[in-house]
């Protein structure tokens, strides 16, 4: 709680918004940090075009053989090492 109060104060002191705002921004920052994993642009549009063959081709302008092998050849290097700081997304 007293690191998200500093938070506040620094976000305030930086952006010169009122404290209010300044909570409501990090809370929903906060959020979108936590829930990228579920509800980011792979993790949830990739998914849901997987289960129709045509929409993924005209997405992607590839077939999902394809794009599987791509993955899988550029995954390793696109992929980034968690720090402290914040979890990097999947490749």
């Amino acid at each position: 709680m007293a690191d998200q109060e500093e938070a506040v104060r620094e976000f305030v002191a930086v952006t010169d918004v009122d404290e209010e705002r300044a909570r409501f921004f990090l809370d929903c920052t906060e959020w979108d940090l936590q829930t990228r994993q579920q509800h980011g642009e792979y993790h949830r549009l990739v998914q849901e075009l997987r289960l129709d063959g045509e929409r993924f081709q005209r997405y992607f302008r590839m077939d999902r053989a394809q794009f599987d092998e791509l993955l899988a050849r550029v995954g390793p290097q696109i992929t980034q090492l968690d720090t402290n700081w914040q979890s990097p997304i999947s490749a």
